[in-house]
C-alpha cells in the first residue's frame, strides 16, 4: 500500500507545509534512513518524509495513525541548527547531496590543481571524525555530517597558493574561490588541495586558511592528509591562531587534545571537547558558532 504524500512549496517566504499520512498497523515497515526521520523536539514529534521516495512508516505499532503536518517558514526554520534552513534541504537535493533534516550538515567543496590527487581515505577519515563528534543540537546529542565533496580537478596553477590576498590571478585562495568554486552561493565552504602553500610570504607552511577558504597541500600518507585538513578548517569554521595552543606547541597533547595544537597536528583529526586544561569546546564552536557563508540554493544565482 502506497501512501499519497502532499507537499505544498512556495518560496516567497510563504510557510511550506509537509504532510503524511502513516500506513495503518500491520502494514509498516522498518523506515529507510534516507527516506523517513523522526525527532522529540518537543511536545510530540515532528515526522518528515521525503515525497519523492516510497514512503514507509515507522514500527511502532502504538504510533498515533492522526495526520500531522509541520509548517517551516522558509527565512527562519532549520530544526537541526545547522545553519541551512529546513527548506533547502528539503528541495535542493542536487546541492545539498544526503542532507538531513534532522542531523547537522556542514558542505564543503573540495577543488585540486593539476598534478595533485586528495585521496578518498583521507577525506572520508575527516569526515568520520565529524560524525562521532557529540555536540547537542535542537533534536539531541549527535555528530556532524561532514561532505567533502570533490568538484574541479586539474585546475591552473601558477606557483604557492597563499593564504593572504596578493596582487595577481592565481595567487591566493580568494583567487581560486573566486575564478573556481562552483557553490559560491551555497553555503558551502571551499577548500583546494595543491602543491606548494605559503602564509605571509613563508613557504614553510603545508595549509593556510581564513574564514570560510583554505588550501592545503596533499601528503603521500592519507592520515597526515586528513590531520592537516582538519586543522584547516578548524580555521575556516572559525578557531583563531591566535587562541591559547593554537598553531604553537605550548601545550602537550594531553593538556590540549586538539588537532589544532601543533603537537596534535599529523598525529589526529580530533577537537578538543572541553576536558582539557584549556577548557575549550571547539566541537561546540565548530557546530554552533562557526561563520555561515551568505547564500541560499533557492535564490537564482546558486545551483539549485
Amino acid at each position: 500500500m502506497l501512501v499519497i504524500v502532499a507537499v505544498v512549496i512556495t518560496v516567497a517566504l510563504a510557510p511550506i507545509a509537509v504532510e503524511y499520512v502513516p500506513l495503518p498497523t500491520g502494514q509498516q515497515t522498518t523506515p529507510d534512513r534516507r527516506v523517513g526521520m523522526e525527532a522529540d523536539v518537543g511536545p510530540g514529534s515532528i515526522h518528515v518524509f521525503d515525497p519523492t521516495e516510497r514512503i514507509r512508516a515507522p514500527s511502532d505499532p502504538g504510533r498515533d495513525p492522526t495526520v500531522q503536518s509541520v509548517e517551516w517558514q522558509a527565512s527562519t526554520s532549520d530544526i537541526d541548527g545547522d545553519g541551512l534552513g529546513d527548506v533547502e534541504e528539503l528541495v535542493c537535493s542536487e546541492t545539498y547531496p544526503e542532507a538531513d533534516l534532522l542531523e547537522h550538515d556542514i558542505y564543503v567543496e573540495v577543488d585540486s590543481v593539476e598534478g595533485v590527487t586528495v585521496s578518498e581515505e583521507a577525506l572520508r577519515a575527516v569526515e568520520s571524525t565529524y560524525a562521532s563528534a557529540e555536540i547537542r543540537d535542537p533534536v539531541g546529542y549527535r555528530g556532524i555530517d561532514l561532505h567533502l565533496r570533490r568538484s574541479d580537478a586539474a585546475l591552473p596553477v601558477e606557483g604557492p597558493i597563499s593564504g593572504d590576498s596578493r596582487p595577481g590571478e592565481l595567487n591566493d585562495v580568494h583567487d581560486y574561490r573566486r575564478q573556481f568554486m562552483d557553490h559560491d552561493d551555497d553555503r558551502y565552504y571551499y577548500l583546494v588541495v595543491t602543491d606548494e602553500v605559503q602564509a605571509r610570504g613563508d613557504p614553510y607552511f603545508s595549509g593556510v586558511a581564513r574564514s570560510g577558504v583554505g588550501a592545503v597541500e596533499a601528503y603521500d600518507d592519507p592520515n597526515e592528509t586528513a590531520s592537516l585538513i582538519a586543522h584547516e578548517l578548524g580555521h575556516m569554521f572559525g578557531i583563531d591562531e591566535d587562541e591559547p595552543g593554537v598553531d604553537d606547541h605550548t601545550f602537550a597533547i594531553d593538556e590540549y587534545p586538539s588537532v589544532m595544537n601543533y603537537n596534535g597536528l599529523y598525529e589526529t583529526t580530533n577537537y578538543s571537547d572541553g576536558s582539557g586544561a584549556l577548557d575549550r569546546d571547539e566541537w561546540h564552536r565548530i557546530a554552533h558558532e562557526r561563520p555561515i557563508p551568505e547564500g541560499s540554493c533557492l535564490t537564482e544565482n546558486a545551483t539549485g
